[in-house]
């Protein structure tokens, strides 16, 4: 399984964009002509895929009040660990970025952030699956309301 999870295309990306990150490829390509063409572009497919996903995720997501509970449980646990995780980081950028509200809402955004919607495509068995979106459907509303209360806070 572990093999499988580094043959994954997801995390052979994930390796790619790290290491064009941090070797400063990615900035040196984005200030070039072939870095407005390539941002132009990312920004046309990325509207539309994210639409497609949250409709497919909508679609699959099955009112069954067994796997509603399974999914209540997951996401207060998420919410619970991202809420333990949240408090030393605020401490931190508080004490390296002061005042800035800036950082303290991107900690928040992030904090609240969906799990990724590509999970259910590794999925094979249907009824992990049905949870996985069941689950994703719901906290969506969770994110919503996190950035409802972000943009009502920081938002000046």
């Amino acid at each position: 399984m572990v093999k499988n999870a580094f043959r994954s295309p997801v995390f052979i990306a994930v390796i790619l964009g790290i290491a064009c990150g941090i070797s400063g490829i990615l900035k040196n390509m984005l200030d070039t002509d072939l870095g407005t063409v390539y941002m132009s572009t990312k920004s046309m497919i990325t509207t539309v895929l994210n639409s497609l996903i949250l409709i497919v995720i909508g679609y699959d997501f099955d009112f069954d009040k067994t796997r509603v509970k399974i999914a209540i449980r997951a996401i207060f646990a998420r919410v619970l660990t991202q809420g333990l995780l949240l408090v030393p980081f605020a401490f931190v950028i508080r004490y390296l970025y002061p005042g800035n509200l800036l950082m303290h809402a991107a900690l928040f955004v992030y904090m609240s952030a969906p799990p990724s919607f590509s999970m259910q495509t590794y999925i094979r068995e249907e009824e992990p699956s049905k949870l996985a979106a069941t689950t994703t459907s719901l906290y969506m509303l969770v994110t919503l309301a996190a950035y409802t209360m972000i943009a009502v806070t920081f938002v000046k």
